[in-house]
């Protein structure tokens, strides 16, 4: 793999959590590597994503990720963000900005 791409994956690697915590999805529900782009809403896509990344070039993309580090760390993710929904609200900003 080229630095190029090294560097494209890293650049939207980076902005993954961030399309993870605003998913309406169940939290028992998995967020994997075949479905994470139709949950995700155009909004929050057009929001996070790089301008230069579409739905169908990170669909190509997604053959560099590994299944099963997508899967245990979004649900981590969305473990520990429902667990910061019971904290105070210092506390809770606190957690969430130590997620990302």
């Amino acid at each position: 793999m080229t630095r190029t791409a090294i560097s494209f994956l890293r650049t939207i690697s980076s902005r993954i959590p961030l399309l993870i915590y605003g998913v309406d999805v169940e939290i028992e529900d998995k967020i994997t590597v075949e479905n994470f782009t139709t949950i995700i809403d155009d909004k929050s896509w057009d929001e996070f994503m790089p301008r230069c990344v579409t739905i169908e070039i990170f669909n190509k993309f997604i053959k560099h990720y590994d299944a099963t580090v997508l899967v245990g760390a979004g649900t981590r993710l969305r473990l520990e963000m429902k667990a910061a929904d019971e904290l105070p609200l210092i506390e809770r900003i606190m957690a969430i900005a130590n997620l990302f």
